[in-house]
């Protein structure tokens, strides 16, 4: 059979030799349809060369497994949702096809991949979620590559896109300094996620550097829908001997239930006790009073995640990267300054 050639290629589309050389090299000036078509003929004629290879991948649609723990997913549609909707976006501007899995806590348990991961049917996989770090051992260890989200991955040998969760932290910190505030204090489950022990340690950072006293800091346990509830929020500021002027929280939900509780024991925000929460979800500036807090850029979070699949798919022998996204303060009617020194909660 007589081989074939770019001439043969351009004489049936009607092109011309150069035309189809820049085609399936990759060169700028051609346009995306010419590009297609050029790449079609090629593979319907047999024509194979390396250069008709790396333009036939970059046509071919990539399946990407989005894998989700199940109760962190179903448990929160104010933040995850946001990351998911930035993930759809860029993928189809990458001609990605995104498949949403869930892992249930007795599939993580077990180390039971997903059929998808197994089977191969994926070239590679965005992971949100706190799995433990045995099972993130089993997803390092497959083919495709792994994008781990909101997850630290420089622990695990993966890569990772995140928030600047102690970077946030600072910035709450130093606004209620400017305040005037001097005695502050941070409420939230540290053992819930590696996102807010980042945010505890970044308060912790920034209040040593203002010079400013922290107490009050509540270590609570979750409710089984791993949200905090206002009677376990009550019970934990009961046991503070002196309410801090000013709270960080560890994201919004708690701040929004802390707000709750202060206002049942008679106190004002932020006239008594000013309120910063993290993460901007869309209760945060309906709430009476809006509530300060550190916008997280979620929708950026998932897109940047699929630009790094993307890159990943691309580069495989490429050193592991962790991108760590800013944050924002966004002021609203929840902090103020500070009216008073210190308030006595309990005899």
């Amino acid at each position: 059979m007589a081989r074939v050639t770019m001439q043969r290629i351009a004489d049936e589309l009607g092109l011309s030799r150069f035309t189809v050389a820049r085609a399936l090299g990759g060169a700028m000036g051609v346009s995306e349809e010419t590009r297609k078509k050029v790449v079609e003929t090629a593979q319907r004629l047999g024509y194979v060369s390396p250069g008709t290879k790396r333009a036939m991948d970059s046509f071919r649609t990539r399946n990407v497994l989005f894998l989700v723990e199940q109760l962190r997913f179903t448990g929160d549609r104010y933040f995850w949702p946001r990351v998911i909707a930035g993930v759809e976006h860029a993928a189809r501007q990458r001609k990605l096809n995104v498949m949403l899995a869930t892992v249930s806590e007795e599939q993580e348990a077990r180390g039971i991949l997903l059929p998808p991961l197994l089977e191969r049917a994926v070239d590679g996989a965005l992971v949100i979620g706190e799995f433990s770090p045995s099972y993130l051992k089993i997803l390092r260890g497959q083919e495709q590559p792994v994008v781990l989200v909101d997850i630290d991955g420089s622990d695990y040998g993966l890569d990772a896109v995140m928030t600047s969760d102690r970077g946030g932290s600072i910035l709450a910190v130093r606004h209620l300094a400017s305040l005037g505030h001097q005695l502050v204090g941070f409420i939230g489950d540290l053992t819930y996620a590696s996102s807010f022990r980042r945010r505890y340690q970044g308060f912790l950072e920034a209040a040593e550097e203002a010079g400013l006293a922290h107490t009050g800091t509540c270590i609570l346990e979750q409710a089984e829908n791993h949200f905090f509830e206002p009677g376990e929020l009550r019970t934990a500021v009961e046991r503070l001997a002196t309410m801090p002027t000013a709270f960080l929280c560890a994201n919004d939900r708690v701040a929004l239930a802390l707000i709750a509780v202060l206002q049942m024991r008679g106190l004002k925000v932020p006239e008594d006790v000013s309120v910063v929460g993290f993460d901007n979800i869309e209760l945060a500036e309906t709430n009476l009073p809006g509530l300060t807090t550190i916008h997280v850029y979620k929708e950026r979070m998932g897109s940047r995640a699929v630009e790094m699949l993307a890159w990943r798919l691309g580069d495989p022998e490429a050193p592991k990267e962790t991108v760590a996204i800013e944050t924002k303060l966004v002021v609203r009617a929840s902090t103020s300054l500070p009216t008073r020194n210190k308030v006595k909660v309990r005899d």
